[in-house]
């Protein structure tokens, strides 16, 4: 499925921030330091997918940009939502204590119809620095993600819609090439719980299963420290 993007470019809006860029030194990142970060830019994904009663599936996915990643219209129920591009905000506390979270809104058309994607994921997490180039950062929270399609006509059948809370945690590495931006690669995993998906039939029968994704994977995107 062909995706387009809803949201304003990442890297136009590091470029274009007015804030002073923020240093890093060893040891935990500074208290007040900002981040504005693209996350899952591109990895490589592992879903276990279960849709009850009698359906389940693994896939194994790269992707970049977003490209590479299936919607609900291409059979990748709950997958697609889950390893889209994300902006991300985070604030530090205090020394080595972020808050904050991620989200993204795509929208994606094709022969077979239309879908909107939408995810939130609020966390913590915690930043050290071994040296002024090189840091880790894991951070752990929940995330909600909900997945709506319009098949066009046609189809055997009709509207329908996804949607699941889930446990996040992923563990980035920082490797700064300048001062003021990073680059983030490291693991990641997400647990869902809570999940539906709800479809109706083309003579209008409604149909709604208990869902479930279980991801892992290695990603990687940028982000910028003020």
């Amino acid at each position: 499925m062909k995706r387009f993007t809803a949201v304003v470019s990442v890297a136009g809006m590091l470029a274009l921030w007015p804030l002073e860029a923020s240093a890093q030194e060893k040891g935990p990142v500074e208290k007040g330091t900002f981040v504005l970060g693209a996350e899952r830019l591109t990895g490589i994904f592992h879903s276990d997918v279960k849709v009850d009663p009698d359906y389940s599936d693994g896939t194994t996915t790269i992707a970049l940009f977003g490209m590479g990643t299936t919607g609900l219209l291409g059979g990748g129920v709950g997958i697609g939502t889950m390893q889209l591009p994300r902006i991300g905000f985070d604030g530090f506390v205090i020394d080595g204590l972020s808050i904050g979270g991620s989200f993204v809104v795509f929208n994606a058309a094709d022969d077979n119809g239309s879908e909107t994607d939408f995810l939130l994921a609020p966390r913590v997490g915690y930043a050290y620095m071994f040296s002024s180039v090189i840091g880790i950062w894991p951070r752990g929270g929940l995330s909600y993600w909900h997945a709506s399609y319009s098949p066009n006509r046609g189809r055997d059948f009709a509207d329908g819609s996804a949607h699941a809370f889930a446990f996040d945690v992923d563990c980035p590495l920082l490797i700064f090439p300048a001062k003021a931006f990073a680059i983030t690669v490291g693991p990641l995993l997400d647990v869902s719980f809570g999940g539906k998906w709800s479809r109706q039939t083309g003579n209008g029968t409604e149909i709604s299963n208990d869902l479930s994704v279980t991801q892992f994977g290695l990603s990687a995107g940028i982000a910028g420290f003020f």
